[in-house]
C-alpha cells in the first residue's frame, strides 16, 4: 500500500547460488531509512560480508559486538552489510538492536524474507563474504567468533581460496 516493494532477480549470464564458488544472486532490499539498494549497482566492486540477522536472535545478539568491532577495523577493505530478516521482527525492535550494538555500516530490511529465501538462510544468524566480483567465497550458517569473522575478511582481502562451512 504505497510501499517500494523489494525485488530480486538473478544475475544472467552466469552461475548463481548463495553458496562457495558461485556468483552471489543478486537483489535490491531497502535501508531503514527507506533508500534502495542494489547488490549490482551499489555493492558489487568491493569485496563484502553480508550478515543476516533478527532482533529476538540469541546468537545474532552474541556476535553482534565483534562484526561491529571488525567492521571499524577493516572498514577501508571490505563493505559490511546487515539484512534483518524481518518476517519475525518490528521496526522498532531491529532499530533498538541497532542502536543498542551502534552498528556503523548500513543495514536492509527483508520485509518478506524473500532474499533470506533466495540466500538459502533458514536459520539466522548466517555470513557471507562475497569478493570483488560477486563471487561467494565463504558461508557459515549460525553465529561466528571474532576470530572467524577476521579469518573470513582476511581471506576475500587476501584473495585466498574460497571456504565453504
Amino acid at each position: 500500500m504505497g510501499q517500494k516493494q523489494q525485488s530480486f532477480e538473478m544475475n544472467t549470464g552466469l552461475p548463481t547460488l548463495p553458496l562457495v564458488g558461485y556468483q552471489a544472486p543478486s537483489f535490491s532490499l531497502e535501508t531503514f531509512e527507506g533508500e534502495l539498494v542494489s547488490f549490482d549497482d551499489d555493492l558489487v566492486g568491493r569485496p563484502m560480508l553480508i550478515n543476516f540477522w533478527a532482533s529476538w536472535c540469541p546468537p545474532c545478539r552474541a556476535e553482534m559486538p565483534d562484526l561491529v568491532e571488525v567492521a571499524k577495523q577493516y572498514e577501508e577493505q571490505i563493505s559490511f552489510i546487515g539484512i534483518n530478516v524481518a518476517t519475525q521482527d518490528t521496526n522498532s525492535q531491529s532499530q533498538a538492536f541497532l542502536d543498542e550494538f551502534h552498528v556503523p555500516y548500513p543495514n536492509l530490511v527483508d520485509k518478506t524474507g524473500a532474499v533470506a529465501r533466495l540466500y538459502q538462510v533458514p536459520p539466522i544468524p548466517a555470513t557471507l563474504v562475497i569478493d570483488k566480483n560477486g563471487q561467494v567465497v565463504f558461508r557459515k550458517l549460525g553465529g561466528m567468533t571474532k576470530s572467524e569473522i577476521i579469518a573470513a575478511v582476511q581471506r576475500v582481502i587476501e584473495g585466498s581460496e574460497p571456504d565453504a562451512r
